[in-house]
């Protein structure tokens, strides 16, 4: 044998290791949902608010575009979002004398909020007025006096023009990050607790009943100083905040059980506090570097398909904890941000609008929905109450995972599986794995029931792949309109089956940094709108009132297409279907009593 024949061959043969070992074997994974196991509610905490740049985005149409989405297809109930009192700039002040408001820029901001979307505003007092600054907008105040009566005039005004009712469902943060050199120029910790403390007496002089807190650091380590703080100086504190990105800064991974442990962390700092206190995360995602231009993995991820698996391993992680009674819930889980539409540096606009530049945002600046924004619309449709799911023997690790719930009245049975990798980009990330899906007792009512399986991969549900594959083109280029319907939740596959009870089995093929999600949701048959009267006579009884029967009435609306609008108890045994809010046109209402169906009928809804 030659010397250049021996020599060809061991290069094929180190080709072929390397080949090898960059090969990722698939898994099986048997996974089994029990539906007559209950395991205790979920409540949505994912979706109570998500984050935005500084509050001036908020008039910014771009901005509410995307803010509307969040709210109707991913249950977002607020934003929250720095800078409102720089901003808005309520305070005339010359440095003597006493203060005067005008609230014309912060009316502007909270009348889209409150009355426009119907959120419930988490309010982060930041950052200081042109007034009251020592140094920049982002440090101490220059008089903690004329602070303290700002604050107080801030909550007045929204308790006169929001009504105190709905004003004390309101959080109150005070400031953001003021550990961070960023956003707290030449300040101390003490100069923080002494403003915090201002901002507590203002607050609770305009209303004893106002819910507010801090200390929205970078990380939960510096809670309990705050806290500790708080107990030796007899300051009130409703609500306790921080920060986690689970990435840290632009790196190749991302690790949810960082998100985790960060709550535990502010859990046990609550617990020992000895005070039931609200826990919050008003800031995460995979990295805090999405500014815009920065190019690590957990950076691209934002724009890409595996931010999606990476939301749901958190979710499912916290909710772990929360099912086994060992840590607190936190109340607010807010992932930063909603949109492209940004302000730290403005990278968008600063390159020709660009649809993709690894920014924080769900939703880019021409309002298409990535990935990730996929996962919270699949994260919305889960239920109420979690079921047994079994099969998985460690879920902190890489793989594959997830959470079953079923809904209030047993017509929807949700399934989650995701496939995470913490190296985001590594060889073990690549490949796909194989899942049988076993749900037993099925707790649906017998007949026809609809399975559909979303997707949300690299090929599904992903505009920025497509946005790729196109070429990157710009929002009015060749292959946009592929781009564009990318965004939509993409449906792998459906089938409406004929349920006679039991199991229900499946098996699926999931990549590795994806998801999939399964609903089953009993048949709703709609009719033709032009056959339903205006109303129907006999669903009324007693002056319009439905079933004045001595018991709690449960009802449920549906839309003509089957969708669920609206679920809920009345907690008496009367119900006038004319003062619903939120619901027009014609519906399919069924009403409920001690678990029994009293009607089911359709009507329209004025």
């Amino acid at each position: 044998m030659c010397r250049s024949q021996t020599m060809t061959e061991m290069r094929l043969i180190g080709i072929l290791l390397v080949i090898i070992s960059s090969i990722s074997f698939a898994t099986n994974y048997n996974i089994t949902v029990n539906g007559n196991t209950e395991q205790g509610d979920v409540p949505h905490f994912w979706s109570r608010c998500c984050g935005t740049g500084g509050a001036q985005l908020c008039v910014d149409s771009d901005w509410k575009r995307g803010a509307k989405m969040g709210v109707e297809e991913a249950g977002f109930m607020a934003y929250r979002g720095h800078r409102i009192l720089s901003h808005s700039n309520p305070l005339n002040w010359n440095g003597s004398g006493t203060p005067t408001f005008n609230w014309a820029k912060f009316d502007e901001v909270y009348d889209f909020l409150v009355d426009s979307l119907g959120t419930i505003p988490i309010v982060e007092l930041s950052a200081q007025p042109k007034a009251l600054e020592t140094n920049t907008e982002w440090s101490p105040p220059k008089d903690l006096n004329v602070y303290r009566q700002m604050i107080q005039a801030v909550v007045e005004h929204c308790n006169e023009r929001y009504g105190q009712e709905n004003v004390r469902k309101w959080y109150w943060e005070v400031w953001n990050e003021w550990d961070y050199d960023g956003f707290w120029h030449s300040g101390t910790e003490q100069q923080y607790y002494d403003m915090y403390k201002a901002a507590v007496q203002g607050a609770t002089a305009a209303d004893p009943q106002v819910r507010i807190g801090g200390p929205s650091s970078t990380g939960s380590y510096r809670l309990a100083n705050f806290l500790n703080y708080c107990k030796s100086n007899n300051v009130q504190v409703d609500l306790v905040s921080n920060h986690c990105y689970g990435g840290g800064g632009s790196g190749p991974s991302a690790d949810p059980a960082q998100v985790r442990d960060d709550n535990r962390t502010r859990s046990n700092a609550i617990k020992s506090f000895g005070k039931p206190l609200v826990s919050m995360n008003t800031e995460y995602s995979s990295s805090y570097s999405g500014q815009g231009g920065n190019t690590g993995a957990n950076i691209i991820s934002m724009d890409s398909h595996i931010n999606a698996p990476f939301v749901a391993k958190c979710v499912k992680m916290i909710l772990d904890d929360y099912t086994a009674n060992t840590y607190q819930l936190p109340e607010v889980f807010s992932y930063w941000a909603i949109s492209d539409v940004f302000d730290e540096g403005s990278y968008i606009i600063g390159h020709n609008k660009v649809p993709f530049g690894g920014v924080f945002g769900l939703i880019n600046y021409q309002g298409v929905p990535k990935a990730t924004f996929n996962a919270f619309r699949c994260l919305h449709m889960m239920g109420s109450k979690r079921l047994a799911f079994t099969g998985i023997a460690n879920a902190v690790v890489d793989g594959v995972d997830g959470f079953a719930t079923v809904n209030d009245d047993n017509t929807e049975v949700a399934v989650l599986i995701y496939n995470f990798y913490q190296q985001l980009e590594s060889a073990d990330a690549k490949g796909t794995d194989n899942v049988s899906l076993t749900i037993n007792n099925l707790p649906l009512a017998t007949g026809k029931v609809e399975v559909k399986h979303y997707r949300i991969d690299s090929e599904h549900s992903n505009p920025y792949g497509v946005w790729l594959q196109k070429g990157k083109p710009s929002a009015n280029g060749n292959g946009w309109g592929e781009v564009v319907a990318a965004s939509n939740l993409a449906v792998l596959d459906s089938e409406t089956i004929d349920f006679t009870g039991g199991a229900y089995t499946k098996t699926i093929s999931l990549p590795r940094q994806a998801v999939s999600f399964l609903m089953l949701k009993k048949e709703v048959v709609a009719v033709d709108a032009e056959q339903v009267k205006p109303y129907h006579p006999d669903l009324f009884i007693s002056g319009s009132k439905i079933f004045n029967n001595g018991r709690e009435i449960k009802c449920s609306i549906f839309s003509m297409g089957g969708k669920k609008i609206k679920t809920f108890s009345t907690g008496s045994p009367s119900l006038d279907l004319r003062k619903i809010p939120g619901v027009k046109g014609v519906c399919l209402v069924r009403i409920e009593s001690e678990g029994k169906l009293l009607t089911s009928k359709f009507m329209r809804m004025d």
